[in-house]
């Protein structure tokens, strides 16, 4: 139907145009190309239509006097209930049929990079409400309190994070999703910086408390839980401390640390580290771990 309607268009502004066709001649059907063509019609003595056949002519003159040696220019047969009837068509008609052509060409390529380009621009820009939200793994969620932390930040300083909306948290696998265009927010960014843009965002805002990182992609149930107590864990502050010594190290996929229940826990993978490591680099930053009789 659009390729209906965009030819009558054509024709309307007369871009394309029939040829006056030569006396006798009931009708004739052109072929494009880039040469000049010759059309001859013979009749039989039954009557009656049979299809075209094309025959090369020995001529080689093109439209506008250019000469192409390997092509030749083509002769369409063709048998009507009429009289013996020859011609050759001008060099003239050929040559507009050609040039008109190279407009419904032009005109249809422009046509089919409008709608590619509107197919781009719909895409690119996709209501909120049909994307699909981006998820993430969030450092700093030690404390189940964090996550109101969270909520609050995005809520009252939306403007450190423009285009950028929370959508919920994760808590007990440290991850929260959002809704954001990653070309848009962070324009140039490679699909693997992205990660690394939103964490250098989040940490400047702050003060290096939140930080974002890839998706673990170790599966939960290979994953080992170790609980560690620790002495003189009494405030928030001493918790994230702790924590921050944790949950960096090769292995350790999520941490929290509790200064109200006075203990580290952390999912590990026992390929990578074990709780006797952990537990000697605590010791090394100075922190006291309790024995069980100690425990809070």
């Amino acid at each position: 139907m659009i390729w209906g309607r965009m030819m009558k268009t054509l024709l309307n502004q007369k871009m394309l145009r029939r040829e006056p066709l030569p006396s006798g001649v009931a009708s004739a059907q052109w072929f494009p190309g880039v040469i000049p063509c010759a059309i001859r019609a013979e009749t039989s003595e039954r009557g009656g239509v049979s299809p075209p056949v094309l025959e090369r002519k020995p001529s080689s003159e093109e439209p506008g006097g250019l000469r192409h040696p390997a092509q030749k220019p083509l002769t369409l047969s063709r048998t009507a209930p009429m009289g013996d009837i020859s011609f050759q068509t001008p060099q003239r008609i050929c040559g507009e049929h050609y040039r008109h052509m190279l407009r419904l060409h032009h005109f249809a390529f422009l046509i089919i990079l409008s709608f590619t380009s509107l197919t781009i621009l719909s895409a690119a820009d996709t209501p909120a409400s049909e994307r699909l939200p981006i998820k993430h793994q969030i450092t700093g969620l030690f404390l189940p309190e964090r996550e109101r932390d969270l909520k609050d930040l995005f809520e009252q300083q939306a403007d450190k994070f423009p285009n950028i909306k929370l959508v919920s948290i994760d808590f007990a696998n440290a991850e929260a999703s959002f809704d954001y265009e990653p070309a848009k927010v962070f324009p140039g960014a490679k699909p693997e910086q992205v990660v690394q843009r939103f964490d250098d965002m989040l940490r400047n805002a702050t003060r290096h408390t939140f930080g974002v990182k890839p998706l673990r992609t170790i599966e939960r149930d290979k994953l080992k839980r170790i609980e560690i107590p620790i002495v003189g864990l009494d405030c928030k502050a001493c918790s994230l401390a702790v924590y921050e010594m944790v949950y960096k190290l090769q292995g350790v996929e999520l941490a929290t640390a509790s200064f109200k229940e006075g203990k580290l826990t952390a999912l590990i993978d026992p390929e990578q580290i074990d709780q006797a490591e952990i537990e000697k680099v605590l010791k090394q930053r100075g922190v006291q771990l309790a024995q069980p009789e100690e425990k809070k």
